[in-house]
């Protein structure tokens, strides 16, 4: 009897080694892949198969894959799923490319009032857990960054318009650069930048801000 239980026990260790090292050498060359500006959502999907190990990382993999392939509905789902076992020091980063995922789902013709209330549920994401806070005291850069981005399209939006000059001229704000008219172009030009992006870039990459974002996938 004991000894049929270490076989048993050997099996199921063995069969174990075997899996992580699969999911190992899958995720390397997605990353290889990946880098290299190939979006191949089929391999990407290996990485789902049987992760116990780290499922996070394959959600967020899969998730990265999928935005770059403009599938934003499906890679939201993703980072979802990411954000359930996701390890505390990596949390931000898929909550930052959640975000800039729901930001590429907006409907930028909707009323003005609609699309601040959009804008606040993102912001929201970005709250959970301090990656970012109100007082730009998150713990994580990217994520205080991004959400200051959304507050000051949220603040500045319908302003431009009442704050020229006589001519019609757009005010300048405090970084000296001229002010959007208003949220939907704001956000449009957010939106836009993900088709400059350059190649092997992850979702947090893609901005016009000069934001201090790293690139990466794991």
């Amino acid at each position: 009897m004991k000894q049929k239980k270490m076989i048993i026990f050997i099996v199921i260790a063995l069969i174990a080694t075997i899996k992580f090292a699969y999911t190992i050498i899958v995720n390397d060359n997605f990353i290889k892949k990946y880098s290299n500006g190939v979006y191949d959502e089929e391999y990407v999907k290996k990485l789902l198969v049987l992760n116990i190990q780290e499922p996070y990382i394959a959600h967020y993999n899969y998730g990265n894959t999928l935005y770059q392939l403009n599938k934003y509905n499906e890679a939201k789902t993703e980072y979802e799923e990411a954000l359930k076992t996701v390890s505390y020091n990596r949390e931000c980063d898929v909550r930052v490319n959640l975000a800039l995922t729901e930001i590429n789902l907006i409907d930028t013709e909707q009323k003005s009032d609609d699309l601040i209330k959009e804008i606040e549920n993102i912001q929201k994401v970005l709250l959970e857990d301090n990656c970012a806070t109100t007082d730009q005291k998150g713990r994580d850069k990217k994520s205080q960054d991004l959400y200051d981005l959304l507050e000051q399209l949220k603040n500045s939006g319908g302003q431009s318009g009442q704050q020229g000059g006589s001519e019609g001229n757009e005010p300048d704000n405090p970084n000296g650069e001229n002010v959007i008219e208003n949220e939907q172009e704001k956000i449009g030009k957010i939106k836009q930048s993900r088709q400059k992006a350059s190649q092997g870039r992850n979702p947090s990459n893609d901005h016009d801000y000069n934001l201090d974002y790293k690139d990466k996938v794991w």
